[in-house]
């Protein structure tokens, strides 16, 4: 088993991606903390890994909290004496009001699940790797809403939307159709992923829920009704498998431009036979493009680091100047 014997910390692991990634992990030979704020979920997790022969326990954590990630640290260690894997999965959605209408109090509580709190939770982690020596491993997964891609290359763009499916932000679309007019290339819209696929040079599937499920569970979220959004994702997950043409599989790549196209896509992805029985991308498709991938998802810090700076400052190109005037030393020793 390639994980036998190695203790991994998976937050946010009671459901979805983090309950798939704890149980791959424990069939692997991993022993698993569980770890979420909801205890009977975590519990449960737990004994069924248990009950098909792994090793597991669960940490009820609040990810904010440095007490509590503190208490997940020690529980790991005094349950197992070690730490080789820390998977950061926890994550909330956060509103999708535009952004003069987001309140600070929106915007600090996704800043504290999705971006502080691994941070946190990584520098009291690492010393303990470090400490432990070589064949640690630390994980970050995160997801995107809204994944279209809308490039300058002067190609051609398209755009596959199920019915019932919309995006929900018509600019999103004015973009797209812009972005091609000026660099002499053509934006189509389409309900067929087949059509789309055919001679693409880039290919960036990636399945959404309806514009008005996420904002159901974004507000479900907001009024802490978690029982609300279990019940709202399994009514998504049952639409979802009406629809599993959209899957981005080998077939379909070979019919991209010389069966050569570019498959991106912004992660964590829902992949065939490794996190979920029938998922949206075929598991070769997606390790074939695994590097490529791990790169483009890694640009997310920064991309929030300017959310928050264009959210700050009225002229952010002004400030950016006199930084760079400034030259202020960025590493204090």
């Amino acid at each position: 088993m390639k994980l036998e014997n190695k203790v991994a910390i998976i937050t946010g692991s009671t459901r979805g991606i983090g309950r798939a990634t704890a149980e791959l992990f424990a069939k692997e030979g991993a022993k698993v903390v569980v770890v979420g704020t909801k205890e009977e979920l975590g519990k449960e997790v737990a004994e069924e890994i248990k009950a098909t022969g792994g090793e597991a326990i669960f940490c009820k954590t609040d990810v904010t909290s440095d007490e509590s990630l503190e208490n997940l640290v020690k529980t790991t260690l005094d349950a197992f004496g070690k730490i080789d894997i820390l998977v950061n999965n926890a994550g909330v959605g956060g509103t999708t009001a535009n952004m003069n209408q987001i309140t600070m109090d929106e915007w600090n509580t996704v800043l504290a699940t999705n971006l502080t709190a691994p941070f946190v939770l990584c520098k009291k982690v690492i010393p303990i790797m470090e400490e432990q020596g070589a064949g640690t491993k630390i994980y970050g997964i995160g997801s995107s809403m809204k994944a279209i891609a809308l490039q300058d290359y002067g190609k051609t763009q398209g755009l596959v939307v199920l019915d019932g499916y919309e995006i929900g932000y018509k600019s999103v679309e004015e973009i797209a159709k812009k972005n091609a007019e000026t660099t002499g290339g053509s934006f189509t819209k389409t309900n067929n992923m087949a059509e789309a696929f055919k001679d693409a040079d880039i290919v960036y599937p990636k399945s959404w829920a309806p514009f008005a499920a996420m904002e159901k569970r974004t507000n479900l979220y907001a009024d802490g009704d978690f029982d609300g959004i279990d019940k709202l994702e399994k009514e998504l997950l049952a639409q979802n498998a009406e629809h599993k043409d959209w899957a981005c599989t080998e077939e379909l790549m070979k019919t991209t431009k010389d069966g050569k196209a570019l498959y991106l896509h912004c992660l964590p992805a829902d992949i065939t036979g490794v996190s979920c029985e029938t998922g949206e991308v075929d598991a070769s498709v997606f390790d074939r493009y695994r590097i490529p991938l791990y790169k483009e998802a890694s640009f997310k810090p920064y991309i929030i680091a300017a959310m928050i700076l264009l959210a700050k400052f009225e002229n952010p190109q002004d400030i950016l100047k006199k930084l760079e005037v400034k030259a202020a030393p960025r590493i204090f020793e």
